[in-house]
């Protein structure tokens, strides 16, 4: 093993305890069986993309499912988009909120959540109707693409994210998130905000932060 890699390894155990700890505890709770849990993820994925997940995908998926606050670090082209919505195509109940720092991420994520059989959509100014309306409140739709004064500001959105309806959210999504720091200036303070979610989503449901890069810097401003 290299450097590099030994590096690797020692920087990733201190997650590994945490999922390890969390898998027991769902084991003795409710009898979760993670050996059986990655292979329905594995057999579910491989159907709908025709590809098998990778074994990072899966702990990133197993993390979602077991309530894990996570930071994924995953290069561009890299697949870190698949792990959001496997939880989803295992279990139809299953939503996902992603939030997305421009429209046209919205609407390319959610053509191909479409693809992958997960309907979807873009939440934003230029897509709210009353159909879309109607569409969430009718719980046709697994995953929503939104941006962070979507979530926080929109009377109509934000009255919908506390109601009921969404208590089977498996997780937040906060994708891209290099840009937080990035960016700066308001677009940081709403990213910021997003803690407000927490007040009137129900507690179990895990923040998941997904990057391309990330410098320690930048760790420290999301955590």
């Amino acid at each position: 093993m290299t450097p590099a890699m030994t590096a690797h390894a020692r920087a990733k155990a201190p997650s590994y305890r945490i999922l390890n700890n969390a898998r027991q505890k769902a084991a003795e709770t409710s009898g979760c069986d993670s050996a059986a849990t990655r292979i329905s993820l594995t057999e579910v994925t491989r159907r709908r993309s025709g590809d098998n997940p990778y074994e990072w995908q899966l702990d990133m998926s197993e993390a979602v499912l077991l309530g894990l606050d996570t930071i994924v670090i995953a290069g561009t082209g890299s697949g870190k988009t698949l792990p959001f919505v496997m939880p989803s195509m295992l279990d139809k109940k299953k939503k996902a909120i992603v939030i997305s720092p421009l429209k046209t991420l919205e609407e390319d994520q959610a053509k191909r959540f479409m693809k992958l059989q997960v309907p979807a959509a873009a939440v934003n100014g230029d897509t709210w109707s009353a159909l879309l309306q109607q569409q969430i409140m009718n719980s046709e739709l697994q995953a929503l693409l939104a941006s962070p004064e979507m979530c926080l500001k929109h009377p109509k959105f934000c009255s919908m994210l506390a109601d009921s309806l969404f208590k089977d959210v498996a997780a937040i999504i906060i994708d891209e998130a290099h840009c937080i720091g990035q960016w700066g200036g308001d677009f940081c303070k709403e990213y910021e905000n997003l803690l407000k979610l927490c007040t009137f989503l129900p507690p179990h449901i895990p923040f998941i932060t997904i990057t391309a890069t990330l410098t320690p810097a930048g760790l420290i401003v999301i955590i």
